[in-house]
């Protein structure tokens, strides 16, 4: 059966008009048409022969436990240790620790969910990591969660663009929908950000190329600016690639505003010529409607989030001879999501800490690497990320020694390493919700397949049961 108008929530850009074709009942292939290369890997997984489909909760550390409880000379210490030999020994057949594959057994989805609620009502101070790729609903049931506990409560804007974040906070964010860079915009530049790599069809359906209303021509009505240390693949097919030192985005963008107020500047700035400045500043003047596409070239770089705040404040300074907006170029599907809902609950965007009863904000102290590092966590619940893949090797060692629970849909790095594993449900395949694409937009995802299992309904329903049977422990 095929059906239309499917969302794909893998990046930022959360394409809406997806078509997927499951086959004939019990035929293993998928077609997937107009997503796509990472939309297509996504929706395979739906059938994939890794997926996970039980409950798994892990023997050796379970067994430590009772001992201790039963009155053993284990300490916490020793726990430890026997968790990290288990990481070691037992990844082929497992035949140190009673034959069970990675040390894991499965378990019934009611001993899981017990399991995982002693860890953390046991734990002083939790962390929550809510994926970007789980829905707005199951965030925040999460945040909920983590304000209960008395946890900490991040996501992936705290190693993504988080500085991004911080720089809307500083000088606001003068922004518009995808729509309408797609039917007015005549000047689209990308700062710090390849589109053709990390948002596939990005250039192809909301910016470059499109025939938008007022914009019947597509690609021929617009300019395509690149400003980048490198030449990228998007660069190659731009009117114009600027070509930066790097970390010199701060100073770049400093000297356009002072062109843009007639001071010229007396000297190159980042590598960039004083004639090609003024060229920058004149065609942002002259434009009728500009865009900034900004990435994580921009909030990585020397400056972190006073390259956002610089930027903004240049579209700002822009807007006084013609319409400019920033639209920051989110990479996973739902980390504008996040950080809407986080922020109509607590305030504050990301990294939020609430072990004294009331939300904390401090980037750099209540987010997830800072906490890790310092060992300033007792256990850690993932929903939705790989964390283990991408985190520095000091972090990982660190969360190997305290009790940790995936959420996840297939196994990884982080499963493995976890103490329970729940299975999760992929959110605008087998469960709806919603999710906010980046240009800050909420859109609804329907559901058009029931998950390999019963004992849950989605991320959001795994959440709740766990919130229950937390609240139920005295």
């Amino acid at each position: 059966m095929r059906y239309k108008d499917i969302v794909c929530a893998v990046c930022g850009a959360v394409c809406d008009d997806i078509e997927v074709d499951l086959g004939e009942s019990g035929d293993s292939g998928i077609m997937v048409y107009n997503a796509c290369k990472l939309g297509k890997a996504k929706f395979h997984e739906l059938r994939s022969d890794h997926r996970i489909k039980k409950p798994r909760i892990r023997v050796v550390k379970e067994a430590a436990l009772e001992k201790k409880a039963a009155g053993g000379d284990n300490s916490v210490e020793d726990t430890n240790n026997c968790h990290e030999e288990n990481d070691r020994d037992c990844k082929g057949n497992g035949s140190k620790h009673g034959g069970n594959d990675n040390g894991f057994k499965e378990s019934s989805w009611e001993d899981a969910l017990q399991r995982s609620a002693e860890i953390l009502r046991n734990a002083k101070h939790p962390l929550l990591f809510m994926g970007a790729e789980a829905s707005t609903e199951a965030i925040g049931v999460g945040i909920r969660l983590a304000e209960y506990l008395g946890g900490v409560v991040d996501s992936h804007p705290t190693v993504c663009h988080g500085p991004t974040v911080m720089g809307v906070q500083e000088a606001g964010l003068p922004s518009a929908t995808l729509g309408e860079v797609k039917n007015r915009a005549d000047l689209i530049m990308y700062w710090g950000t390849n589109p053709m790599q990390s948002h596939l069809r990005h250039m192809s359906r909301y910016s470059t190329f499109p025939r938008g209303y007022f914009k019947e021509s597509g690609k021929k009505e617009r300019e395509v600016w690149v400003i980048d240390p490198r030449e990228t693949s998007t660069a190659k097919i731009a009117d114009v690639h600027i070509q930066i030192e790097p970390n010199k985005d701060y100073e770049l963008m400093s000297a356009i505003r002072a062109t843009l107020k007639g001071h010229k500047p007396d000297k190159p700035v980042g590598g960039v010529e004083i004639e090609t400045i003024c060229n920058i500043a004149e065609r942002m003047n002259t434009c009728k409607y500009g865009v900034i596409f900004l990435g994580l070239g921009i909030a990585s770089s020397a400056g972190k989030h006073r390259n956002l705040e610089s930027a903004l404040r240049l579209v700002r300074e822009i807007n006084k001879y013609a319409r400019f907006i920033l639209i920051p170029n989110l990479g996973h599907g739902n980390v504008s999501g996040f950080l809407q809902t986080m922020t109509w609950n607590s305030g504050y965007p990301f990294g939020v800490d609430y072990s004294r009863g009331y939300p904390r904000y401090n980037p750099g102290e209540f987010t997830t690497v800072d906490l890790l590092r310092r060992k300033e966590v007792d256990a850690l619940l993932v929903v939705a990320a790989d964390l283990v893949s991408h985190f520095p090797r000091s972090v990982v060692e660190y969360m190997t020694k305290i009790p940790m629970i995936s959420v996840d849909i297939s196994n990884g790095p982080t499963p493995l390493l976890s103490d329970v594993v729940l299975p999760g449900v992929i959110t605008g395949m087998e469960s709806g919700g919603t999710i906010y694409r980046m240009d800050h937009v909420p859109l609804r995802l329907k559901k058009f397949i029931d998950p390999p299992f019963d004992f849950t309904k989605s991320d959001e329903d795994t959440l709740k049961q766990l919130f229950g049977y937390i609240e139920n422990i005295k």
